[in-house]
């Protein structure tokens, strides 16, 4: 939670470099919050006309454009990249998986163009290893619950909502998560021969996923 709090203080700072935690912790929160706003929205009657989502999201929505678009540029600071390479998300498809590519890229040891290493200078990098892993498998477990209390939650919103463009999108991007999770857990793995393993299974999975994706925006396009 402190990590999403810094990027709201930091909300107009689009110099400097922020670490993969930040980031993706930043982005879990904002999931969370967003989704329970849309749920707000219909409990109280506050979704716009033909719409899936109302006042409440679009509040919120409009307070973490600013300071999320902020850590998204920083993050690529992070590993030497122009804030101009969100672009990217324009492309169809492979923009996105590229974008996401970098996102999830380990930051520059020490410092770079766009500043210091935001991580201390007197670092043990095997703590930070340790670190990182405790935060995927962290991240993982909260992911799984989330999602889980996601489709419990969700036909209370009525059928109707299943053939939305809301629907599509959070499908799609819960999709997309659960292709990162176990690529980003393989990086943990200090045996080699247990890595490699790990990668061409996540790859496996990519792949199975990828293509379940793009049969769904065809069919739906």
């Amino acid at each position: 939670m402190n990590w999403y709090l810094k990027v709201l203080n930091n909300y107009a700072k689009f110099k400097g470099r922020a670490r993969r935690q930040e980031y993706w912790i930043f982005v879990l929160f904002n999931m969370i919050f967003a989704f329970v706003t849309i749920i707000l929205d219909h409990l109280f009657g506050l979704i716009f006309d033909g719409l899936d989502w109302g006042y409440l999201c679009i509040i919120y929505v409009l307070i973490v454009l600013l300071p999320g678009l902020a850590v998204s540029v920083r993050r690529l600071h992070d590993i030497g990249k122009s804030g101009w390479f969100l672009l990217l998300a324009l492309l169809p498809l492979i923009g996105s998986v590229w974008l996401l590519a970098l996102l999830t890229t380990e930051g520059n040891i020490g410092d770079n163009r766009y500043g210091e290493c935001p991580k201390e200078t007197q670092t043990d990098y095997s703590e930070i290893s340790r670190s990182y892993r405790d935060f995927l498998i962290f991240f993982a477990v909260i992911w799984i619950c989330f999602n889980n209390l996601f489709w419990i939650v969700l036909p209370t919103f009525g059928l109707d909502f299943y053939s939305t463009s809301v629907f599509k999108i959070l499908n799609y991007t819960t999709s997309l998560v659960w292709v990162v999770i176990p690529i980003s857990l393989a990086f943990t793995i200090k045996s080699k021969p247990k890595q490699t393993a790990a990668f061409v299974l996540s790859g496996l999975y990519v792949l199975s996923q990828g293509s379940s994706i793009l049969i769904r925006i065809i069919q739906d396009g």
